[in-house]
Formats: structure tokens, sequence, C-alpha cells
């Protein structure tokens, strides 16, 4: 097999298993309130340990730090450790599997042939980095720290237990910023991921079906008559129509694919490789809608949508996509097209005010 088409569906794999965690469960608005409350409660110099055995990456081009570097994570028995002897290897490792912590030996980002350090902060975007170095290496250690790294140690301090209490704190604060950076591409609404989210996810997501010459769709729906429910029987109707349309979206599309809250009542998906057809979510999205709206008294709900596919766009930039899909929305509720459904556009469901 072709390494580069290895390369990026490892990366689209991993992409896909972020995208799952992100939306396993649909938050409440206390929900998020509680898990920010927490993380911003924590001391910034407490020690976060949240694994009982992680898995460490060490990199050095000297054998003897190799072995010194290994030995003080193995030995406490918290970390199951890896070695590559340059930047190259470790990115290659770090496309096929997820470490807690990247130990690094500074002298390896002064290499020219030793790769980029900036790609492997890139590729092991969700792993703690601690350097390690010298006092002569005072320039590397600033522009490493500046790149992205969490932990400094100073190579003459590795005799003792200073490796091991960097490694957790490192661990401890990454673990917080990715939960910020988490809490600030959802919606608090609904669960689901936000604008924000939806465009560093969607970005990836296009980037790896392009390189690999698969599928990807986006789809737009837009609540109709949200103001109207929001009128009629308060805001707190409007909000449980939102809740009630991300639930029966999330339903209704795999767990790899993107949804999204991008707008008041607007909704995105990007159907990936292998997914259902567009026409399929919405048949299912309108038998949900037609079965919730038989059960239920006062205000109804329905959706009408639009789909744009990259392979038929000459600039497939996620944000064209989008901008096409909404076009074939528009022009959908302009003709009253109430089909289910056709491939670009359609409604799910009656008028709310039918």
């Amino acid at each position: 097999m072709d390494r580069s088409r290895t390369t990026a569906q490892d990366r689209l794999s991993g992409l896909r298993g972020s995208v799952t965690r992100q939306r396993r469960t649909l938050a409440t608005p206390d929900d998020a309130r509680a898990t920010e409350s927490r993380a911003q409660a924590a001391p910034s110099g407490a020690v976060s340990v949240p694994f009982s055995t992680g898995r460490a990456l060490v990199i050095s081009q000297d054998a003897a730090d190799r072995l010194l570097l290994e030995e003080r994570l193995s030995t406490s028995g918290e970390f199951e450790v890896e070695i590559a002897p340059d930047i190259d290897t470790a990115i290659d490792l770090a496309r096929t599997r997820h470490f807690d912590v990247i130990a690094l030996d500074v002298p390896c980002t002064r290499t020219p042939a030793a790769g980029s350090f900036s790609q492997l902060l890139e590729t092991a975007h969700d792993t703690a980095i601690v350097v390690i170095g010298g006092s002569d290496e005072a320039t590397s250690e600033l522009a490493a720290i500046d790149a992205g790294a969490q932990e400094y140690v100073p190579r003459e301090q590795l005799g003792g237990d200073s490796l091991l209490r960097a490694v957790r704190r490192a661990v401890g604060r990454h673990g917080r910023r990715v939960e910020l950076d988490r809490l600030a591409n959802v919606d608090p609404l609904t669960g689901l991921l936000n604008r924000r989210g939806f465009d560093e996810l969607g970005a990836r997501a296009l980037d790896a079906a392009e390189r690999l010459g698969t599928t990807f769709t986006v789809m737009l729906l837009d609540i109709d008559g949200l103001e109207q429910i929001n009128r009629g029987f308060g805001h707190s109707a409007g909000d449980d129509a939102l809740r009630e349309t991300a639930c029966a979206i999330v339903e209704c599309v795999r767990t790899t694919d993107i949804v999204a809250r991008i707008d008041g009542d607007v909704f995105c998906i990007a159907l990936t490789d292998g997914s259902a057809p567009p026409e399929t979510v919405a048949h299912h999205l309108g038998l949900k809608f037609d079965r919730r709206n038989e059960r239920r008294e006062g205000w109804l709900l329905s959706l009408t949508l639009g789909a744009s596919h990259a392979d038929e766009c000459s600039v497939p930039a996620l944000w064209s996509l989008v901008d096409e899909a909404a076009s074939r929305m528009q022009a959908a509720r302009a003709t009253g097209d109430s089909a289910q459904t056709p491939r670009d556009g359609g409604a799910v469901g009656p008028s709310a005010y039918a």
C-alpha cells in the first residue's frame, strides 16, 4: 500500500476517534458549566495523573540518555515507554498510536535532518511534551516552550525525580488545556460542536478526504419557525426544539460524522466516507419528526435542508461547501420542496404552523 495513503488513513482514524469522544454524549448547560468550573478551580501547580499506566515516548539521539530517560519513566510503574532516536521516527510513531507524554531531548530539535519539531507538535497535538536540555541550550528551550511544550527539565537534574514530577505536571496541565479547548469548541445548549469546533474538525476531515480520494458531503439543516415557537410558547420551548433536533440528528448519523450547531437555528453535518447519503439521513430524520409530532401537542418540529458535495465543487473548501449547501437549502424553501428528500435539498416534517 502507498505510504502516503496509509499515513492519511491513520490520521483520519485518529480524527474520527477524537470526534467520537467529543460527541459521545449531549451535554446540558449545567453539565458544561460544572465541567468548566472544575477546570478553572484546579490550582495551576496541581499534579494530575489521569491514568494508571500511561504511554510515554522518549526521543533522544544519545543512547545513554535514552536509557536514563526510559529508566526514570518506566521504574515508577506509571508509564510504558517507547524509544525514538530522532523526530522523524517519533512522528511516524505518533501517527499510528497515542502517547500521554513525549520526553524530547533538545539537541534533536537542532539537527537539520531530524525533522520538524512543529510537525511533531501538530501530529501529537493531544500529547503533553516535556523538553530535556542543559544550561547551554536556553535558546532551544525557549523555542520549544513557545512552540507548545508544557515543561522543561535541565539535563543535570535527571538523576533525581525531577523528570517524573515534570511529566506529571505536563500531563495535568495539558489535560486541563485540552478540556478548556473542548469547552471552547462545544455549544453549551446542545452539547454539539459549535462553529469553531466544526471549522477545526471539518477542515481536518475534508483534508483527509482529499488525500484519500474519498467522499465528503456537507448538510445544512434549518429549524422551521423557531422564532414563532419562541414567541408563541416561550424561549424554553425554543431551547427544547434545539435540543430535540440535535438529538435527532445525532441518532441519524454515524458517530464518526461531524455534527455542529453553527448558528441560532442552523445545524451542519459533515458526512465522511462510508456515511449514509444525505437523502437517507433526511429520510430517517423525517420519520423521527413524524413520530415526535404525532405524540406532542403544541408546536410541531420540522427542518429545511440543503447538501453539497466536495466532488462537485471546483474549490472544495469547507465553508464554500457550507455556502453551497445554504444556497440549495434556501432554494428548497423558496420552492416549497417537501419531498423526502432530493439529493441536494428539501424539507423534513410539516411546517411548524401548518
